[in-house]
């Protein structure tokens, strides 16, 4: 029902920010044929955007792209890497249903499964190819993680989240952080460090490559 829902957000739910446009199916357009609008932000002067985090959505647009042909291509793009995301967040979205359930029981994870897949906020972000987006599925996983105990998890998304994602949504991000610093406060050190440097380094690399 959640993955349904996702689903149904990726093919009818339309492009609320021109951010999403110009910032990342711009730039994702221009790696997948060559060529796209190119925004300030993507400006070797400036280079403030990270290619990385689109490089990561290659993964299933490459693929369709050769798989669906030139023909229908593009828009085959488009909605599988929008259905992408929507999965993504609905297995998300069981996941702290279900963590939800060994903490405080079957009502109030059934009560937080029915506001996360028929909230309106949830529909519009689940399937946008943006970086907040993509912290919001983070965040989804990392509570449910702290809620079943798994701290090495936490730290995980919650450094991929936000060093990938969207960096001021590290606030978020903190409490869960904080309890897991607390509870292990050695190994979360050495945790996020780790984690800081596998997001990093790719990220790095890959804008060296292409800025």
């Amino acid at each position: 029902m959640g993955a349904a829902v996702r689903l149904i957000s990726a093919y009818v739910n339309i492009v609320h920010d021109c951010d999403e446009v110009f910032n990342y199916w711009e730039p994702l357009h221009q790696l997948l044929y060559g060529y796209g609008k190119q925004t300030w932000e993507y400006s070797p002067l400036f280079a403030l955007r990270s290619y990385f985090y689109l490089l990561i959505h290659m993964v299933v647009a490459g693929p369709i792209r050769v798989i669906a042909g030139e023909h229908f291509g593009k828009t085959a793009v488009f909605y599988a890497v929008r259905s992408a995301l929507g999965v993504t967040q609905a297995v998300c979205d069981i996941y702290l249903s279900k963590a939800l359930a060994s903490a405080a029981g079957m009502n109030a994870a059934g009560l937080c499964w029915f506001l996360l897949t028929t909230n309106a906020g949830m529909f519009f972000a689940s399937t946008a190819l943006l970086p907040s987006s993509f912290t919001m599925t983070a965040l989804t996983a990392a509570t449910a993680a702290s809620l079943q105990g798994h701290q090495h998890v936490v730290i995980a998304t919650a450094a991929v989240g936000a060093l990938l994602g969207w960096p001021f949504a590290a606030l978020a991000l903190l409490p869960v952080c904080l309890r897991a610093l607390w509870l292990m406060p050695r190994r979360a050190v050495g945790l996020a460090l780790l984690w800081a440097i596998l997001t990093l380094t790719p990220q790095v690399a890959a804008d060296r490559v292409f800025y």
